[in-house]
C-alpha cells in the first residue's frame, strides 16, 4: 500500500508540473521527426533560410516518437506522453535517491522537492531524456566508486549514454559527472571512467558527429544571452529558490559530515552548481546532482549529527503514517483523475494557447499571402509546424526559429533589434526582404510597423479593435507591404 500511495504523490506532481501543448518547441520536433521517418537522417537543414553547415538531427530518438505519436494521437496523445515522461521521471529518481540514501521516507521526499523545482522547465522536449540519463549516470558511477566495475554496470552505463546521445547535445555534462563522482583514486581501470561512456556517445546515426555540433554551440549561453535558458539563474523562480535552499541544507549536513564525500564529488557538485546560476538551463542538473549528494550524507545515520533537521523528518514521517492505509490511496486516486480531467481541459481550451500564433498562420493560409514572411524567434516554431507536410517537407522556410544550433548569430542581433524597437529595427526587413510580416503585438516593431503606412498595412491582429491595452498587447498581427495587390482589400490601417 505505501509503494501505491507513493505512486499516487508522484503522479500529482508530474500533473501539476505538465503543461499544455503549447509554444514549447513541439512543432519543430514533431517536423523533424516526420522527416527522418520519411526521408532519414539528415545533413542539411530544411526550414531555416540561413542555415550553415551541416544539420544534425541529434535529438532523432525522441523526435520520431513525437511525430509518430502526434500522428495517431494529435495534441491529446502528446500531452499524455509528456504526463507519463515525468512519472517515469520521479519514480525513478524515488528509486535512485532511495537507493543512495537507504532511506524510502528520504528518497520521495528529496525526488518530490526536485520534481516541483523543475515546473519552469517542464515541457515536452528531449532535454527530460537528459534528465533521465543524468541521475542514472550519477547513481552508476557513485556504484562504481563503492564496488568498482562488473558487467552489469558496463552495460547500463553504456546504455545510458547511447539512450542521451540520442537525445540531448549535453552529454559533456554527465560524462563530466560521471568521471567525478566515480573517481576513487588513480587505479589501473580509472581510464573507464571516461572510455565506457565515451563509447556509447559514439554509437549513433551520425557515429559521434554530434560532439563537433556540441562544440560549435559551446558559445551560444553567450551569442543568445536575450533567450530565457540561457539566462542567469532567477532567485525568485521556483527553481532558483529550490536549489538554494537544497544548497544550503547540503552545507549544513556537509559541516557534520565533511568526510563522506570526495574532494572529487564536491569539485563536481561546485561546477555543476555554478554553471547552472549563470545558465539557467542546468538548473535541473544541479538539482539532481545536489539532491544525490544529499542522499549519500543521510545513508550514514539518517543525519543524527543534524539535529533539528532529522527530528523534523522524523516528526514530519510519523504525522504522515497516520494517514497510511486504503482510504488515502483512493483520496489521491481521485485527486490524479481531478487533475488529469484539468489538464485534458486546458490543453483543449483555445485560451491557453495565446502564445502560440495559430489564428494569424490560418489567415495568412487562407489569403494565401506571399512569402518570405518575417518572424520572430518564437513564432518561428509555429510556422515550420504549418508549413510542412506529413513527410517534414516544408513549402516555406523561416528567417529564424527556436534552434539556436542553426539560428545565425547575425539574423538573431537583427531580429533583437526589430523586437526591442532599437535603432535600426529596419535592418531585419532590409536583410529577409519580405513580403509578409508575422508578429507579437507586445513587441514595438508592432507598433513601428502600424505607423510605417507608407510602406506596410496590418492585415490581421488577434485583438483588432480591443477596448484595453492589455488585450491590444496580447496576441499576434500580421502584415503585409502597401504596394501589394492584396493591400486594398485587406488593410485594417
Amino acid at each position: 500500500m505505501k509503494k501505491l500511495i507513493i505512486f499516487f504523490i508522484v503522479l500529482l506532481e508530474a500533473i501539476k508540473i505538465s503543461r499544455p501543448m503549447c509554444g514549447q518547441d513541439i512543432g519543430w520536433h514533431v517536423v523533424i521527426g516526420r522527416w527522418i521517418l520519411a526521408h532519414g537522417f539528415p545533413t542539411v537543414d530544411q526550414w531555416n533560410m540561413y542555415s550553415e553547415g551541416v544539420f544534425r538531427a541529434y535529438s532523432w530518438f525522441p523526435e520520431i516518437i513525437y511525430a509518430i505519436i502526434e500522428r495517431y494521437f494529435g495534441s491529446l496523445g502528446l500531452l499524455s506522453l509528456e504526463l507519463i515522461l515525468f512519472l517515469s521521471l520521479g519514480l525513478t529518481l524515488v528509486y535512485i535517491y532511495t537507493k543512495m540514501s537507504k532511506d524510502l521516507f528520504m528518497g520521495t521526499f528529496l525526488s518530490l522537492v526536485t520534481l516541483s523545482s523543475f515546473g519552469e522547465f517542464a515541457t515536452l522536449r528531449p532535454q527530460i531524456i537528459s534528465w533521465f540519463c543524468f541521475a542514472i549516470s550519477i547513481y552508476l558511477a557513485n556504484e562504481v566508486y563503492e564496488n568498482g566495475w562488473n558487467k552489469k554496470r558496463y552495460l547500463f552505463t553504456i546504455l545510458t549514454f547511447i539512450v542521451l546521445a540520442n537525445s540531448n547535445i549535453t552529454t559533456s555534462v554527465s560524462i563530466f559527472a560521471f568521471c567525478l563522482i566515480g573517481f576513487n583514486g588513480l587505479k589501473k581501470d580509472t581510464y573507464k571512467l571516461l572510455l565506457i561512456p565515451l563509447i556509447g556517445t559514439l554509437i549513433t546515426p551520425y557515429i559521434g558527429h554530434e560532439w563537433s555540433t556540441f562544440f560549435h554551440k559551446i558559445n551560444h549561453p553567450f551569442a543568445f544571452n536575450d533567450i530565457m535558458e540561457f539566462k542567469p539563474l532567477m532567485i525568485m523562480s521556483l527553481g532558483g529558490a529550490s536549489i538554494i535552499v537544497l544548497t544550503f541544507l547540503f552545507c549544513s549536513l556537509w559541516h557534520y559530515y565533511d568526510s563522506v564525500l570526495s574532494k572529487s564529488k564536491l569539485f563536481c557538485l561546485f561546477v555543476i552548481t555554478l554553471l547552472a546560476f549563470l545558465v539557467c538551463k542546468f538548473l535541473p542538473y544541479a538539482t539532481i546532482l545536489c539532491t544525490s549528494m544529499i542522499c549519500l550524507i543521510w545513508r550514514v545515520d539518517k543525519g543524527q549529527k543534524y539535529l533539528n533537521f532529522s527530528d523534523g523528518i522524523n516528526k514530519l514521517k510519523k504525522f504522515l503514517s497516520y494517514f497510511e492505509g486504503t482510504g488515502l490511496a483512493f483520496l489521491l486516486l481521485c485527486l490524479c483523475i481531478v487533475g488529469v480531467n484539468s489538464l485534458i481541459k486546458k490543453d483543449r481550451d483555445r485560451k491557453f494557447v495565446y502564445n502560440l500564433p495559430n489564428e494569424a498562420i490560418k489567415f495568412i493560409k487562407e489569403n494565401n499571402l506571399k512569402s518570405p514572411i518575417l518572424n520572430s524567434f518564437d513564432t518561428g516554431e509555429a510556422l515550420i509546424y504549418s508549413f510542412s507536410n506529413e513527410k517534414g517537407e516544408p513549402s516555406l522556410k523561416v528567417p529564424i526559429d527556436g534552434r539556436t544550433n542553426v539560428t545565425s548569430p547575425k539574423v538573431y542581433k537583427l531580429f533583437l533589434k526589430s523586437f526591442n524597437g532599437a535603432e535600426g529595427w529596419q535592418d531585419y526587413i532590409n536583410f529577409v526582404k519580405p513580403k509578409t510580416i508575422l508578429w507579437e503585438n507586445h513587441s514595438p516593431f508592432v507598433r513601428l510597423l502600424t505607423l510605417d503606412k507608407e510602406n506596410w498595412c496590418k492585415v490581421y491582429a488577434d485583438n483588432y479593435g480591443a477596448m484595453t491595452n492589455d488585450d491590444k498587447n496580447s496576441g499576434f498581427s500580421v502584415f503585409i507591404r502597401r504596394d501589394s495587390e492584396d493591400s486594398e482589400k485587406l488593410c485594417l490601417n
